[in-house]
């Protein structure tokens, strides 16, 4: 069990909150350990206690994309500083469940769920009583169809939820079942008892169990049928979307998983060559990404950007001299223009509460280097009027860049000798300039640290994790 896991759920025993974990206890485990979701039923008496316990914590809420959005259901994310983990919490006060995108049955066993709670094996965690639980298990699979069983050519468990019931079948007790059963059901609970305590279940068991679920159950559907399945379109292919312009286009202005509420924020990394840049950023990125909805914003000049024809050309010492010098402050203003627009299209993003973490920062206190205006350092037609106009437009495009500033700028501070260890056939003088530079740096009204790259890098990145959280639960109080 993580540390902050631990936290939690020890405050919540110690102030009585009344809750359970109240699906999935087979994978229970694995949810305390960060690899997978917590499903929390709450009582709504305890509503504030449980929030205020999720907020000391330093827990933050989170806002769900559409499709994801239901009664009654929040989602919270936590930290845990020991081994940099995060943790994903969906807080039910009323079991939801049914159709995906759409969850439009609330059964109304909530108060039951609380009173027969048990505590789990480690004894820290209430959880469903097992025998509850498989009765709600059943119920949920057959509800979860958007057609009907009996239509379908074939239907057929997945191994999750087979190995959930068989996990559940060597926890309960027939007779308790029953028990459940008869609040649960009421009368005509006979067949149903029957269909769910069978060893091995063909799909006409689903069948039946399906037919006397909606009947039993249609009294708390939310919506009109129709209206739900045109939510339920609308919602597929706004995901559908989205899904497929960001793989094609990698970076994009909306967000596609989870956001904080309001406004997200933007986190910045630099540093000389072979400080680590790229791989860091990279790594943020996934670590948020597993939950919260961030992106990867690179403003250098890396491979990427060399394939143009137009540096091709400046690059080619078979055309003259002046050709190759007009392509060089073409593609330099071309780089200045991207910085400018990537810029324009993380403040949409992050206006949508998303992440953006950029790997390089454009900066204009230091020309021909480090992200700075390249054109007049470089001499390219520096003493012409086009010169001059497109010096002029490169300066304007780098410092709109920057007006906007980052919430948080990460200087990766590396002495330019193991930098050029860490990075072969980089000049160690330029090197040397690069790393005095990022010492150098100023980024006025933002928070700026410092993060020695020679510590082993898991501990840098434990110490970049900390930092960005306490950055994410600061803005949300």
């Amino acid at each position: 069990m993580l540390t902050i896991c631990g936290e939690i759920f020890d405050k919540l025993l110690k102030r009585e909150v009344n809750y359970c974990h109240w699906k999935s206890n087979e994978h229970l485990e694995e949810g305390l350990d960060g690899k997978t979701d917590l499903d929390i039923l709450v009582s709504e008496k305890h509503a504030k206690k449980f929030r205020d316990t999720l907020t000391e914590c330093k827990c933050i809420r989170v806002k769900p994309q559409l499709g994801s959005r239901y009664p009654k259901v929040e989602e919270w994310i936590g930290f845990d500083k020991e081994t940099g983990k995060l943790i994903h919490l969906h807080v039910h006060f009323r079991i939801i469940t049914g159709t995906k995108h759409l969850k439009e049955y609330m059964l109304p066993w909530h108060d039951l769920a609380l009173q027969t709670k048990v505590l789990d094996d480690t004894g820290k965690v209430y959880i469903m009583e097992p025998d509850l639980e498989l009765i709600i298990l059943y119920i949920r699979i057959v509800l979860k169809q958007s057609r009907k069983i009996e239509e379908m050519e074939r239907f057929e468990l997945s191994r999750e939820y087979r190995r959930e019931i068989s996990w559940l079948k060597q926890r309960i007790d027939p007779k308790r079942v029953a028990q459940l059963a008869d609040k649960v059901w009421g009368n005509d609970k006979e067949e149903f008892i029957q269909i769910i305590l069978r060893e091995k279940n063909v799909k006409k068991d689903f069948v039946k169990l399906q037919k006397l679920a909606r009947d039993k159950i249609n009294s708390v559907r939310r919506g009109r049928i129709l209206n739900n399945l045109q939510i339920q379109a609308v919602c597929r292919q706004v995901i559908t979307c989205k899904l497929f312009l960001k793989e094609k286009w990698g970076i994009v202005p909306f967000t596609t998983l989870k956001t904080v509420y309001g406004k997200g924020c933007v986190i910045a990394f630099i540093g000389c060559d072979g400080s680590g840049k790229s791989s860091v950023t990279r790594e943020i990125c996934n670590w948020l990404g597993w939950k919260l909805d961030s992106q990867n914003f690179y403003f250098g000049m890396g491979d990427r950007y060399k394939k143009p024809f137009v540096y091709k050309l400046s690059q080619n010492n078979f055309f003259p001299e002046p050709l190759r010098k007009t392509c060089s402050l073409l593609f330099y203003y071309g780089i200045s223009l991207r910085c400018k627009y990537m810029r324009r299209l993380i403040e949409l993003y992050v206006k949508r509460g998303g992440i953006a973490i950029c790997d390089r920062y454009p900066q204009t206190q230091f020309k021909g280097i480090y992200d700075g205006p390249k054109i007049q350092a470089l001499r390219l037609y520096d003493e012409t009027v086009l010169g001059k106009f497109f010096i002029k437009m490169e300066e304007k495009n780098l410092a709109e860049a920057v007006s906007e500033k980052a919430d948080c700028v990460f200087k990766l501070i590396l002495p330019a000798e193991l930098a050029v260890q860490r990075s072969p056939g980089h000049n160690i003088g330029e090197v040397k300039r690069k790393a005095d530079i990022t010492e150098k740096l100023q980024f006025p009204n933002c928070d700026v640290y410092k993060i020695d790259v020679r510590q082993p890098y898991e501990k840098e990145l434990l110490q970049i994790k900390e930092i960005i959280w306490e950055k994410l639960v600061e803005r949300q109080l």
